[in-house]
């Protein structure tokens, strides 16, 4: 447990760099010292100021996501009050099309002023800083990350004492917030551990409030309880799902699956030999697949290309015949929360790149440009040809398309 003093960095509106995301919310904490110090390990605790994440999320972008999105019908908003969650049609109403769920102002308001806390979970979803900032920890942390958003008036608890199955990082937006922290009872609970898990029974470790600017790390498996102190509040709660000794486990048994005696019935009726000779077999596959040096290399190929990519829309350009031309003022966007997984074989003309599950396969001479596209992330059309002018421009523009078409980027008609 540690607690860092005031980061004295001036707030920005620019685009976070996976090599910066961490460093810019936990400064004046390094991100190698919180790697090595506290991920996976113990709480930090780093105190603000007023206003540092202004460019991230505020009051007006909350305003702006409710009147803009029907989030009752998508189930991502809810009310809770007293540990219970307040039901749908206190607070809402059919639109006007009498089939569809939407917010009632009035009584939604109501709700908030009696004590009832407002959650919207992917909140990511929503608000462009925020997803980007999501993506960012989750390339560089190998994580599965989500953000959730907790707004609270009154003084009532939305949750008991509980402990999360995935590490926190909570950013205080607005307000104040109470936070009673108290460790863990088992280190590095599972989901499927919960309910046989004991609360603490000690006091807690650290009891505060987080002010704005605040940002507090939980690993998974620290027990907390969360108080509102009647004044209005605003928080994100990043949520990491890291890879673990059993995600490794959960994929090797997708890679023996292609083993013919690995899919054999156990023996039940033979000899007591026969048995020995199926376990030494079975043994001795399960020992050569963990005997690999690229092991884990081959395990974040993989965990890295099932994160699915974001959804974005590119129109007009998406839409346009397949030959058409892609002016330099473009801005190109890869959509993959993750780094691309690209791979090459000597013997081969084909290259792949694996995102969300799929294989996506390309010609090898287009290596240059994709490795380019998944380093920087988002770039002009225009920076992009200036980068290859060695390539004909119409084979960047064909494989743009190509990529575009496929979902593993985004094409922009106009830079914002």
């Amino acid at each position: 447990m540690s607690i860092v003093g005031s980061d004295g960095v001036q707030g920005d509106t620019g685009q976070i760099s996976d090599s910066s995301s961490l460093d810019k919310i936990l400064a004046p904490c390094s991100t190698q010292e919180f790697l090595s110090r506290y991920f996976g390990k113990t709480m930090l605790y780093v105190k603000g100021r007023p206003g540092r994440f202004d460019w991230l999320f505020s009051w007006q972008k909350l305003n702006e996501i409710l009147k803009h999105h029907r989030l009752v019908s998508t189930r991502q908003l809810k009310l809770i009050k007293n540990r219970t969650p307040c039901p749908g049609e206190s607070y809402t109403r059919m639109g006007i099309d009498g089939a569809t769920p939407e917010l009632a102002v009035a009584e939604f308001h109501q709700a908030l002023r009696e004590g009832a806390t407002l959650i919207i979970d992917k909140i990511d979803e929503f608000h462009d800083p925020i997803a980007e900032l999501a993506d960012s920890l989750s390339r560089r942390l190998h994580s599965c990350v989500g953000t959730n958003m907790y707004a609270s008036w009154r003084s009532e608890s939305a949750f008991d004492e509980h402990f999360d199955d995935h590490d926190t990082l909570i950013v205080q937006i607005a307000g104040r917030k109470r936070w009673k922290i108290y460790g863990p009872t088992v280190n590095y609970p599972l989901l499927e551990m919960r309910r046989n898990m004991t609360e603490p029974e000690t006091l807690p470790l650290w009891d505060e409030c987080l002010h704005a600017g605040d940002i507090l790390y939980l690993p998974r498996g620290w027990w907390h309880c969360v108080i509102p102190v009647d004044e209005p509040t605003l928080h994100l709660t990043i949520g990491m799902v890291n890879p673990t000794g059993v995600s490794l486990v959960r994929w090797l048994e997708k890679r023996v699956m292609g083993i013919e005696h690995m899919r054999k019935d156990i023996p039940i009726i033979e000899c007591p030999e026969e048995r020995g000779e199926y376990s030494a077999r079975i043994r001795e596959t399960i020992c050569g697949l963990m005997e690999s040096e690229q092991l884990l290399e081959e395990f974040f190929r993989f965990w890295n290309g099932e994160c699915p990519p974001r959804r974005a829309f590119g129109l007009p350009m998406a839409a346009l015949p397949s030959h058409a031309s892609i002016p330099e003022d473009c801005l190109i966007s890869v959509l993959g929360r993750r780094v691309w997984e690209i791979t090459t074989q000597a013997e081969s003309d084909t290259l792949e790149v694996i995102c969300g599950g799929k294989t996506f396969r390309f010609h090898r001479v287009t290596l240059p440009v994709i490795i380019y596209l998944n380093e920087t992330r988002r770039c002009s059309a225009a920076r992009l040809y200036e980068a290859f002018e060695a390539i004909d421009k119409e084979h960047i523009e064909l494989l743009l398309q190509e990529l575009c078409r496929v979902g593993l980027i985004n094409i922009s008609s106009v830079l914002s």
